[in-house]
């Protein structure tokens, strides 16, 4: 499975490192999405560099998508592979750390994740868990604390 990582910047303080694994046997697509954002080897805007975590829910979750937009226009979705067609049924949303992508159904392509900062269950059956956090779980929770004021990058 790969690794990739993700270095955090939160009010413009040094960077701290994120580092994931991804399920590339159990959602090789949503995995692969996730793999080429964190390199940026697809060019353009196709890229997590720069983008900022735009919701943030106490004790929930961590959002975070392509430049802090909400969808890719059609022009550039195509360039990525699209995500799980089915919800990943026997993965569940169990344990903080995990990554996990909304799922609007076939070809719902998209630059946007969550990671999860503690169990949610109710997100079973509607977002596809492709991966988790290994390093870094300070961070992750560094972000979830940070009021909607504040950015990290």
């Amino acid at each position: 499975n790969p690794r990739v990582f993700l270095d955090v910047s939160i009010n413009g303080g040094a960077a701290s490192r994120m580092e994931f694994v991804l399920y590339a046997t159990e959602a090789p697509r949503a995995a692969e999405n996730f793999r080429a954002m964190c390199t940026g080897e697809k060019g353009g805007k196709l890229t997590f560099s720069g983008m900022r975590f735009y919701r943030i829910i106490d004790q929930f979750i961590d959002q975070a998508g392509v430049n802090g937009s909400r969808g890719l226009p059609p022009s550039l979705s195509h360039h990525l592979v699209c995500v799980e067609k089915f919800y990943l049924t026997f993965l569940r949303h169990d344990r903080a750390g995990l990554l996990s992508a909304a799922n609007s159904g076939p070809d719902s392509n998209s630059g946007h994740f969550s990671v999860v900062v503690s169990p949610a269950p109710h997100l079973d059956g509607s977002y596809t868990i492709f991966g988790e956090v290994v390093s870094g779980h300070d961070t992750m929770m560094a972000i979830n604390k940070l009021s909607a004021k504040e950015s990290a990058t």
